[in-house]
């Protein structure tokens, strides 16, 4: 299979699990942005989980592919 095909694969195939942690994290972070101690916190920890997501379902991905796909693609 070309490269291009694996790493949609790979990135559909972990696509949910990730967006499931990542929600309930962020859903949980919620609740504490009422406190005002706890503010600051939970707005670096709602934004650094959207970003780690971000990261870890686009950016890395593509990387991956500018990475290998020269050495991966079939013979033309």
């Amino acid at each position: 299979m070309p490269i291009r095909e694996l790493v949609n694969i790979s990135d559909t195939e972990r696509e949910q699990p990730i967006m499931l942690t990542g929600g309930a994290a962020m859903l949980g972070a919620f609740f504490i942005l009422d406190d005002p101690i706890f503010n600051g916190l939970a707005i670096s920890l709602i934004f650094g989980i959207f970003v780690s997501t971000v990261l870890t379902l686009v950016v890395i991905p593509t990387l991956y592919y500018a990475a290998y796909r020269r050495k991966y693609e079939p013979a033309s």
